[in-house]
This record gives C-alpha cells, sequence and structure tokens, in this order.
C-alpha cells in the first residue's frame, strides 16, 4: 500500500467517523455551530408570521437561508431574508411544495423594500383568504416582465379588525434562490430521534409540518408548545428544527404570531410516534412530516459538490454520575438504657446528598429501632438485638426510590436483658 493510499483511507474513515451514528453531540445548534474554525451562526433572524396561514413558507425559508449558508460556509451576517408572501401566495397548499421547490426554474427572491403606491387590503377569512388575493399575487408572479417579491403585515382598522395588507417589491432578477432539491424524510430512513439528529448535522435545518388533533382533544402542535390556538382552529402547522438541547428538547426557529423566535420544544416529544400516526385511513396523511433541502444557489451561482462548512464535533458521553460512598459505620456501644433494652448508636456519612436511609439488624431473633435522625449527607439511630449475640448492621442510602449504596458491620451486640441469677448479657 502507498502511502498517499494510506493517507486517503485514513481520511475518509474519519470523514465517516465524524457523522457516524455514535458520534451525535449531545446538544446542538446551527445558531452555534462548532466548526473547524470556530463557533458560528448560520440562522437568519426570525421573522413573525402575524396571522395564521404562512407558517410552511416561513419554515422553508428559514431551511433554505441557512441551508445556503452550511454550503457557502457564510454566517448570518452574509445571508438575507426571503420573501415569505412569495413563496406562501406561490405554493399556497403543502402538497404544492415539493414540486414547486424542485421546478429548477423556481426563483424565489429576497425580501424587498416595498414600491411606492400599491397596496391592496381586505378584511380577509383567516382561513380561505378571499378578495381574489391569491389569484392578484399568482398574476404578479408570473408575470413576463419578471418575478416579483412581496412582503405582508397585519394592521387594525377603526374597529380594531385585523387587516392584511400585500405589499409588492421590486424586480429581484438579481436578488433570488433557487433550490435544486428539496424532498420528504419518511419512516423508510426515520426510525430514531438519533436519525433526525444524524440528518440534522448531515444535511443542515428540518422543516417539520405538524397537523391533526391528538387524543380527540387538543392539536397535535402542542406536543411540542403550548401555542394559543386561533378560535377558527387549526389544520397544521411547520416551524424548522435547527438544532437539541442534552435535555431531549428540540430547539426551533418558529415564526407562530407573538410567539416566534429561537425556542425550545417541549421536551421527549414522540415525533417517531407522530411520523407513523395515520390522520386519514389510506395512511398517507401523517400526523408530523419532515422535509429537507440541499443544493441552493443565489443569483445562478455555483453550488459546491460538498458543503464547504465542516464541523467538529465530538461523541456524546454519558455524563459521569459521582461514586456514592458510605463511611464505615461507627458505633457508640452501650449508648443508653430505653425500656429495659440496651441500646447502641450507629453513623455514617455520605459524600453525596441521599434521599431516603434505611437501617436494620440483620438477625434472625429480631431487633429494636428507635431515634433515627436523617440528613441529606448523614444518618444516626439506635439499635439493640432482642437478645444479645452476633449480628450484622446494615444501612442502605436509596436515591430515585433505589438503593445507591450499602454499608454493613458485623458486631457482637448486648439488648442489656437480665439473664439467670441477675447478671446482665454479655457486652461487646
Amino acid at each position: 500500500m502507498t502511502k498517499r493510499l494510506f493517507l486517503t483511507l485514513i481520511l475518509l474513515i474519519s470523514a465517516k467517523k465524524l457523522f457516524s451514528q455514535d458520534n451525535i453531540p449531545c446538544e446542538f445548534s446551527w445558531q452555534n455551530a462548532p466548526t473547524t474554525t470556530g463557533i458560528k451562526n448560520f440562522v437568519t433572524d426570525v421573522r413573525e408570521q402575524n396571522d395564521q396561514g404562512p407558517c410552511l413558507a416561513f419554515a422553508f425559508n428559514a431551511a433554505i437561508e441557512t441551508m445556503y449558508g452550511i454550503e457557502q460556509n457564510k454566517d448570518a451576517t452574509n445571508l438575507f431574508n426571503l420573501s415569505d408572501a412569495y413563496l406562501d401566495y406561490k405554493a399556497w397548499n403543502a402538497p404544492d411544495y415539493l414540486p414547486v421547490l424542485n421546478n429548477s426554474g423556481f426563483k424565489i427572491p429576497v425580501q424587498a423594500p416595498p414600491l411606492n403606491g400599491f397596496a391592496e387590503t381586505c378584511n380577509p377569512d383567516r382561513i380561505n383568504f378571499p378578495c381574489g388575493w391569491r389569484n392578484d399575487i399568482i398574476k404578479f408572479i408570473e408575470d413576463p416582465s419578471g418575478q416579483k417579491s412581496y412582503k405582508f403585515q397585519i394592521d387594525l382598522d377603526g374597529d380594531d379588525q385585523q387587516v392584511r395588507t400585500i405589499v409588492v417589491g421590486k424586480d429581484f432578477t438579481q436578488d433570488y434562490v433557487i433550490v435544486k432539491k428539496a424532498y420528504e424524510l419518511t419512516t423508510n430512513t426515520i426510525r430514531t430521534i438519533d436519525d433526525i439528529k444524524q440528518r440534522i448535522l448531515n444535511h443542515g435545518p428540518v422543516v417539520l409540518r405538524v397537523s391533526g388533533n391528538k387524543n380527540g382533544g387538543l392539536h397535535n402542535a402542542t406536543n411540542f408548545r403550548n401555542y394559543t390556538l386561533p378560535d377558527v382552529g387549526l389544520n397544521f402547522h411547520a416551524f424548522t428544527i435547527i438544532g437539541w438541547t442534552k435535555d431531549n428538547e428540540w430547539i426551533i426557529k418558529d415564526s407562530w404570531p407573538r410567539m416566534e423566535g429561537i425556542v425550545k420544544t417541549k421536551p421527549n416529544t414522540d415525533i417517531i410516534g407522530l411520523m407513523n400516526t395515520s390522520l386519514n385511513n389510506s395512511g398517507t396523511k401523517k400526523a408530523v412530516e419532515l422535509y429537507q433541502v440541499s443544493r441552493v444557489s443565489f443569483n445562478g451561482g455555483n453550488i459546491p459538490s460538498t458543503p464547504k462548512t465542516k464541523l467538529s464535533i465530538n461523541n456524546c458521553e454519558p455524563e459521569q454520575e459521582t461514586a456514592i460512598n458510605l463511611s464505615p459505620i461507627s458505633v457508640g456501644i452501650d449508648y443508653v438504657y430505653i425500656g429495659g433494652y440496651l441500646y447502641h448508636k450507629f453513623w455514617t456519612n455520605s459524600n453525596v446528598p441521599v434521599e431516603r436511609w434505611v437501617w436494620g439488624i440483620d438477625y434472625p431473633n429480631g431487633s429494636l429501632k428507635r431515634s433515627q435522625i436523617n440528613s441529606p449527607n448523614s444518618s444516626s439511630v439506635l439499635l439493640s438485638p432482642t437478645t444479645s449475640g452476633n449480628v450484622t448492621v446494615y444501612v442502605n442510602a436509596y436515591i430515585g426510590g433505589k438503593i445507591v449504596a450499602t454499608k454493613k458491620r458485623n458486631i457482637y451486640l448486648s439488648n442489656g436483658k437480665v439473664i439467670g441469677n441477675g447478671g446482665i448479657g454479655d457486652r461487646f
């Protein structure tokens, strides 16, 4: 084997190990990603969606923006905000997102300042979006003179009713992205939580779409956060997963109205179970769907064959729990007479706090116990055998309902009772 071939094999093995199943960090976020050149933020600014409806556009754009940064090794200060309104009104429904994004000619404009003199307003039905908005917006999107950029906002009219304003931006021929690949992650490849983490490490953020009610009650979205649900109901919600914590929470970029932010979900949410929960008889619609994007081009620029960003991560090693040590059982012989019995005092100490202490004498003829005094790091007790003899005194330390440490001491103990001609039992 040549030296060059040997070094190549070493590099290939090392690269595979970096992203292997057994090298997933305890916590990770693309907002604070450990790269070979230092900690970097690849997550763009949070944007609030203002009203129910366009969450999937916000989630996909968040993933696209970050994925471009990962592929080009550009941090958030060198990235851009895409037009969420444009993608929302172009794709419109969730099933249409993948074919729209995978259309090699489809351009998503960078969010642009509004043009003066154009605004269309109406009181929207928050579910159906009437007033001709979609047709009008699609007309602008498909205008042969060039696709346009859009933003929208919520205002209050004189009756404090919400009014949606659609604002058309400039022609974006110099500022747009094209997504070469958008795809769904299915249960064929995602079987465990570590599989999701592996996808985030290897392929960037994951878009999560959650639908339906749990057990006929609250929406499944409340498995992740305590969302304030709209009175009109909720079809689905979507957000972007950018990492996780060591406490089994997902770190997400969420656009939910008045709850937007880079936030943590509830811990231990069963994403895998929700991915396997069918919402229709055919089983084609699941409670949770996962998506990813890759190969993002900005203004027609080149896409590297492999991402330029290189992570420097360590395997998640279980936290080393401090070994629990109890001191040898100390004894005060012939400590006190109580009720005609001679009691002996025993005590021990622990190097870590203990929740519960249990003392006893392992002796077939039985024993008496009283005056046990406990603290987190120590315990003492008075013990006496019912008959004098060799006994084993023991103490068990409990944490979380389980015995975590035990100490024993073999010793001869007298119970102090009178025997024979007025004598008393032998004493140690």
